[in-house]
């Protein structure tokens, strides 16, 4: 058996109107003084929640602070705006209401607010071990997982920049599917497929263990049944997604995650394809890639799932036939063509996937420039498969 670490310094609380106990859960483990509420700038507030949510804090005794100026792919200027903030405010704990980016963007105004500096001087490689300002994440989507995982994103320039470190996990997340109520279709399918390949990623990789497994199989299973309903507006589907996308951090905790996110990351920041979606678009030519360096683990996977299984290529054929069924279904554009990328970029998408030695390493087939160059090239009009 391999070896394995892992943390688990989350407390979650998932249900229904769970969001109403963000006060109560906050008092649960001591938090005291000044909240930096961190969300986006419409969602929460014209929902309804961030009064909701302020009330609520301010009902256990809390002095809360608005910050709502996250915005998409938050960059160095964004998140040192939170960091004078909190600064001058003198705050104690944050509550992050939002998906991957408002999540993130309180992890690091925490790092930075906590530990001094900017937050460049925390960028991976340096693992951020020291303890920090306790973030409470409330996940509106479900997919990145943000609101158990020990990373968070930055983008400086075209690139996609991570901080790392055990001290980066929440120590509350509440997951409250009444949140995703009104998430529109195409971001149930983009954070929705997010979710797909965080289980993908950790399930095929080097990393991979005993422990990561449970969570990335349980992770693939509950995204492929119920992606689809989900993105129908199904609330009972949208629940589970939002189950599913909480395991899929869980595993990539452990293992990190491959090329798919490598070579997604500057499709985002250079041409600004939302994260999902640019994980989809290049899914499953490297999927097919990293289950022929892991066969066996392919066929254990298609069986789990139900899917046909007799021997690798009939195990890996039904799973890419799985999930590009599902993407077609759910309206995932076929192909880099459709999303807008010219075709004369792909050498240059390719040497900047290349960069990303984290995901190199972690991917379980060892990738090159010209093999990457096939990649992009196999997804311009196509799934790549």
């Amino acid at each position: 058996m391999s070896s394995f670490e892992s943390t688990f310094p989350t407390r979650i609380v998932y249900g229904y109107r769970s969001v109403d106990r963000v006060g109560l859960e906050a008092r649960r483990i001591g938090l005291k003084g000044r909240c930096m509420l961190v969300t986006g700038r419409s969602f929460a507030r014209s929902s309804g929640y961030l009064d909701r949510i302020k009330s609520i804090l301010e009902a256990e005794g809390y002095d809360v602070y608005v910050f709502d100026r996250v915005k998409p792919n938050p960059t160095i200027v964004d998140v040192e705006d939170g960091v004078n903030q909190a600064r001058a405010i003198g705050i104690d704990f944050f509550v992050a209401f939002g998906g991957g980016s408002a999540i993130d963007t309180a992890k690091m105004v925490s790092v930075a607010s906590s530990l001094g500096g900017s937050i460049e001087d925390y960028l991976y490689p340096r693992i951020v071990d020291e303890p920090i300002k306790p973030v409470v994440a409330i996940p509106t989507t479900c997919g990145t997982g943000s609101e158990v995982t020990r990373y968070a994103i930055v983008t400086i320039g075209f690139r996609k920049l991570i901080i790392a470190g055990w001290s980066l996990v929440p120590r509350i997340a509440i997951l409250d599917p009444e949140t995703l109520r009104f998430l529109p279709a195409d971001q149930v399918a983009y954070t929705g497929v997010d979710a797909l390949t965080h289980g993908l990623e950790a399930y095929f990789n080097r990393n991979a263990s005993i422990l990561s497994d449970i969570y990335a199989i349980e992770a693939i299973r509950v995204v492929l049944r119920n992606l689809e309903d989900a993105c129908k507006g199904l609330m009972e589907a949208k629940a589970m997604l939002l189950y599913g996308s909480m395991n899929g951090g869980f595993a990539i905790n452990m293992t990190g995650t491959t090329m798919i996110h490598g070579g997604g990351y500057y499709l985002t920041a250079k041409y600004g394809l939302p994260h999902g979606l640019a994980n989809a678009l290049i899914l499953l030519p490297i999927l097919k890639l990293n289950m022929e360096a892991q066969s066996d683990r392919a066929i254990k996977l298609a069986s789990i799932l139900g899917l046909p299984a007799f021997d690798f290529k009939n195990a890996s054929s039904s799973i890419l036939e799985a999930i590009a069924s599902i993407m077609d279904r759910i309206g995932i554009p076929v192909g880099l063509e459709a999303a807008g990328i010219p075709i004369e970029d792909i050498g240059r998408i390719a040497e900047e996937a290349l960069t990303y030695r984290r995901n190199l390493e972690n991917n379980p087939r060892s990738l090159g420039l010209d093999e990457l160059v096939d990649v992009f090239r196999s997804v311009y009009r196509s799934r790549g498969v």
